[in-house]
């Protein structure tokens, strides 16, 4: 269930599967406080970080889950206050049920979560109708 990696003493126990929208605990043993834990897309030196969790001063964190099943390989890194480093194997996420969180995103810094904005929509040019009144008045 939990595939360990590690380097040198600082190791982290990551699930070696993920369910869109199903939380799932992370958890590291050794290193020094703060951590911090990026979700990157793949896992290449210089790999785009998609999702930031800095200074986290726990062993664990409950990640949401909240990446698309769309055929990503993605990998968690993490690192200690010393910049040693311990990485995930690569995964890719699984479709859920549940894909409400989809739409929300994690923002940096801090474990507070925002809703993704719609794109605008093109407002009318028509002339809107004029105000009728009532023929009730109070």
């Amino acid at each position: 269930l939990y595939a360990p990696t590690v380097s040198q003493t600082f190791q982290s126990v990551i699930p070696d599967n993920f369910t869109e929208c199903t939380p799932a605990v992370i958890r590291w043993i050794g290193g020094a406080r703060p951590y911090e834990l990026d979700l990157i897309a793949g896992g290449h030196p210089g790999a785009v970080t998609l999702q930031r969790f800095p200074q986290l001063q726990g062993m664990s964190f409950t990640w949401p889950a909240n990446q698309r099943a769309d055929g990503t390989f993605y990998t968690f890194r993490l690192f200690d206050a010393t910049g040693a480093i311990a990485q995930s194997s690569q995964f890719r996420m699984q479709l859920g049920t549940d894909r409400s969180c989809l739409d929300v995103v994690q923002t940096t810094p801090g474990p507070t979560t925002e809703v993704a904005s719609e794109p605008a929509t093109q407002q009318s040019t028509q002339p809107s109708a004029a105000p009728t009144s009532s023929p009730l008045s109070g």
